[in-house]
């Protein structure tokens, strides 16, 4: 069975491979192509904008508070935004890799919307059917931008190749049997 194909699974895209039967056959490689690095962006964004805006809808709800509730939704934010992007937690080089991007994603999160918080103009959105007027400096806008910044950021930096890393052969050492019988 000889045909092209163009998969699209989450996010990785090679473009025009030809395959026979399940093997690739052509294409570019399958080290990271511009295709898949954009891929990886947008996924990225997707996952971040899909936590944030799901956490900054709770502080909507709750009445957009401005105390330190704030600070640990947009810090809880950026943690586990940090988990779910990039490398999955079962492919990490550690066990504690993961658990290292969760404290400086709390720390990210937090930082962020502290200095969304003091620098944003103080200009209003209304969100219709939510909220009639949200100012930009809320917890509820910022939560989601936060997540979609640094989502972007940590599938680019840390994706990385998707290749399992048990596939990597080592070679044996070389051994000159003639020497041995001496």
């Amino acid at each position: 069975m000889v045909g092209i194909v163009d998969p699209v699974i989450l996010g990785l895209y090679w473009p025009g491979a030809l395959t026979v039967g399940n093997k690739l056959c052509g294409g570019p490689a399958l080290g990271d192509t511009e295709e898949r690095k954009m891929g990886r962006a947008l996924f990225g964004l997707i996952k971040g904008l899909i936590v944030g805006g799901g956490l900054g809808y709770c502080l909507l709800k709750l009445g957009n508070p401005d105390n330190v509730l704030v600070y640990i939704i947009c810090g809880l934010v950026g943690a586990v935004v940090g988990v779910l992007c990039g490398q999955p937690p079962w492919r990490a080089e550690t066990f504690w890799t993961p658990i290292i991007k969760m404290v400086f994603g709390f720390g990210v999160g937090a930082g962020l919307y502290a200095l969304g918080h003091r620098y944003m103009p103080n200009l209003y959105v209304s969100v219709q059917g939510f909220a009639d007027s949200v100012p930009l400096r809320s917890g509820a806008l910022l939560a989601t931008a936060i997540g979609g910044m640094y989502g972007l950021f940590v599938e680019v930096d840390d994706g990385g190749n998707t290749a399992p890393a048990g596939n990597k052969r080592k070679a044996l050492p070389s051994v000159d049997l003639t020497d041995l019988e001496q």
